[in-house]
């Protein structure tokens, strides 16, 4: 079970620095990236803990992400399979991505594309990043693309900001820890809800 310990101190520091950012309200969030960043270590399965809703008002239960990443030559892909519960009737669901690295060497950063799973149409290009993890215990995701609303004349935004972690438990104190991180990169912490894990097979 992940506990508090430095998580308090970096949700701190990373909220100073990401507190000028206020003037991209609206608009994907700004960010570098975990650096350094190893990607071998991220692989394998993840539960998000908190996150803003991909449907309606609530979260999927039981969500979980595996990640499966790859070298071809030069250029370093990741495989994803997100598996949940439907907020709506409580069903199994499945979405498929395929993303690859703007740089090999900076792997915290990618292009990615989403499918439901067993369909053949892709979502259009979502930038994802990694902006803190210790691979071990938790990570924190963001993926974000530019929507362009034709009734108001603006780009608005597409947004999955998530806590994942290795367990399906998380320590409430670094839950929230986190998702007060993930709120210093442009997302309302009232839109951040806990996720529930509890009570699943994960066998979907």
């Amino acid at each position: 079970m992940v506990r508090l310990s430095a998580l308090v101190l970096l949700a701190a520091l990373l909220v100073a620095v990401a507190a000028n950012r206020s003037s991209f309200r609206g608009k994907c969030p700004i960010n570098l990236g975990k650096t350094p960043f190893d990607p071998r270590k991220m692989a394998g399965e993840w539960f998000i803990q908190a996150g803003t809703p991909l449907f309606g008002e609530q979260l999927s239960r039981c969500a979980r992400f595996t990640v499966r990443p790859r070298l071809e030559g030069h250029e370093l892909f990741y495989d994803i399979q997100y598996n949940a519960l439907s907020p709506r009737d409580g069903k199994p669901y499945a979405l498929e991505s395929k993303s690859q690295a703007y740089n090999p060497h900076r792997g915290a950063l990618s292009l990615g594309v989403w499918r439901r799973a067993g369909t053949e149409e892709y979502s259009e290009p979502f930038g994802q990043s990694v902006v803190a993890t210790d691979y071990k215990t938790f990570a924190v995701f963001l993926a974000c693309r530019p929507v362009y609303d034709p009734s108001t004349r603006t780009f608005q935004r597409a947004l999955a900001a998530q806590v994942w972690g290795r367990s399906a438990s998380m320590d409430d104190d670094a839950r929230r820890a986190l998702a007060d991180l993930l709120s210093s990169y442009d997302v309302a912490r009232e839109d951040i809800k806990m996720a529930d894990q509890d009570n699943c097979s994960y066998a979907y």
